[in-house]
C-alpha cells in the first residue's frame, strides 16, 4: 500500500514538473519561435537535459516521500479521502473494522 502511494505521489510530482517545464519552454533559448541553432544546442542535447532534469526531480521526490511519514505527514502532497467516502470510513471504524478502514485512509 505504501509503495502504491509513493508511486502515485511520484507520478503526480513528475506530472506537475512536466507541466511547469512546459509553461517555461518559451523562455528557454531555442524555444518559442527561435531556432535551436541560436542557442547552440541541438535537439538531442535539449532532450537529454530535460530527461536528466526529470530524473533528478523524480529521485528527490522519491527520497522525500519514501522516508517514514514522508507522505502521510506531508499535507502538501497527501491525498485525502474524498468527502463522499468519509461517512463509510466512520461506519467501518465504528463497527470494529479499523483495519479495513485503514485501506481507505491511514489517519
Amino acid at each position: 500500500m505504501t509503495r502504491r502511494i509513493c508511486c502515485i505521489a511520484v507520478t503526480g510530482i513528475a506530472f506537475a514538473t512536466a507541466l511547469s517545464l512546459h509553461a517555461q519552454l518559451p523562455q528557454i533559448p531555442g524555444f518559442g519561435g527561435k531556432s535551436n541553432s541560436a542557442s547552440g544546442l541541438g535537439d538531442t542535447q535539449i532532450a537529454s537535459g530535460l530527461k536528466e532534469a526529470l530524473s533528478v526531480g523524480t529521485e528527490k521526490a522519491v527520497k522525500l516521500v519514501a522516508r517514514p511519514g514522508g507522505y502521510l505527514e506531508n499535507n502538501e502532497i497527501k491525498i485525502l479521502l474524498p468527502q463522499n467516502l468519509r461517512p463509510i470510513e466512520k461506519v467501518l471504524r465504528g463497527a470494529g473494522q479499523g483495519p479495513r478502514s485503514m485501506a481507505l485512509s491511514p489517519a
